[in-house]
């Protein structure tokens, strides 16, 4: 699809008010007005790709399904128990070089039905890793530039997050939130590759990663709200969501994928980054803190209350911050006019 049919003026404003069908897809009807052809062939649910055959997996079964859209609900994705395949690792861009940016497009319809090949790849895209690990590389000067586009896509298109704290997370802030972090780079690297007759390519991240990732982050925004009780719900920022609709198991092309997962990536760290200086304001007014002269002081939180017996504590629920002061807080808007911040504090 051009992208000058999706939207005017660089952005996609129009996005969320597209009509969709009670699955979240689009009407068919609508896709046959903005293309100028028949759209495809498809079902009700977007395609997983199955287990590996050896060695055979555990399968438990599904739990409660999280989706509340109306109409028939998509099967639970399995959880899997055991060794899995080896993956290949894969890079969209290695062969024909960087897709040129645009604004993003629509999601691909891609089925059980549709023709093509399914593989659970290690998907290696530059920009898809933590700011702090290339903004200090004046050899990767094109990844930089290239990341800078990505976020500006992202927010015209997604608009989240709303107010950006203008800083990376400091070391202290990623050995805090270890698992979180560990578990962002999990999902936006081991995910599900669509190959079609053509050798076109699309991606979709693992529902099941994407679930326990939402999982760790709520339960890192309760351990602060039960540290400070009077904090107000607007004093945080939503959780973070997935793309444009929030659906998980939903393929994009390489460029649209790439544009998605950075805008997540932002989202993530800056729900943490927010999390952090919370923590920091409430010991900053904690009259009964003892203070050491000279010495930069240590938060502790202790493992969660809610932790669910024979569970395996989590790394990131005994967590030791150096706090550091938190920096400027800019708007969507204004943060969009200024470089983003990528040397490392």
């Amino acid at each position: 699809m051009d992208p000058e049919q999706v939207t005017s003026g660089g952005s996609l404003p129009t996005i969320f008010e597209r009509p969709h069908t009670a699955d979240g897809d689009f009407h068919e009807s609508e896709l046959l007005n903005r293309s100028g052809s028949a759209p495809p062939v498809f079902s009700h649910f977007p395609y997983e790709p199955p287990l590996p055959a050896h060695p055979s997996p555990v399968i438990k079964p599904p739990q409660e399904s999280a989706i509340t859209n109306e109409g028939p609900s998509p099967p639970e994705p399995l959880t899997v128990i055991g060794q899995s395949e080896e993956m290949a690792e894969v890079n969209p861009y290695a062969e024909k070089g960087l897709y040129k940016l645009r604004p993003m497009d629509y999601p691909l319809h891609v089925y059980k039905e549709t023709p093509g090949e399914y593989n659970r790849v290690k998907l290696r895209i530059p920009t898809l890793q933590p700011p702090h690990t290339f903004g200090k590389d004046p050899s990767r000067k094109d990844v930089q530039e290239r990341y800078q586009e990505l976020v500006q896509l992202g927010l015209d298109a997604i608009g989240q997050p709303e107010k950006i704290v203008d800083r990376n997370l400091s070391r202290g802030e990623r050995i805090m939130y270890k698992s979180e972090l560990t578990l962002l780079d999990l999902l936006l690297t081991e995910v599900y590759q669509y190959t079609s007759p053509e050798e076109e390519r699309a991606y979709s991240i693992k529902p099941r990663l994407y679930g326990k990732l939402k999982e760790l982050l709520k339960r890192a925004e309760d351990a602060v709200h039960r540290q400070d009780p009077l904090l107000s719900p607007n004093d945080l920022p939503d959780l973070p969501a997935w793309g444009p609709y929030n659906r998980e198991l939903q393929y994009w092309s390489p460029v649209d994928f790439e544009i998605i997962g950075v805008n997540f990536r932002l989202q993530v760290e800056n729900f943490l980054k927010t999390l952090a200086d919370r923590i920091y304001a409430r010991d900053k007014e904690d009259p009964k803190k003892p203070k050491e002269k000279g010495k930069e002081r240590e938060g502790i939180q202790p493992p969660s209350s809610n932790q669910q017996a024979g569970e395996p504590l989590l790394e990131g629920d005994m967590r030791i911050f150096l706090l550091t002061p938190p920096l400027e807080l800019l708007s969507n808007k204004e943060f969009k006019k200024k470089n983003l911040y990528l040397v490392e504090q």
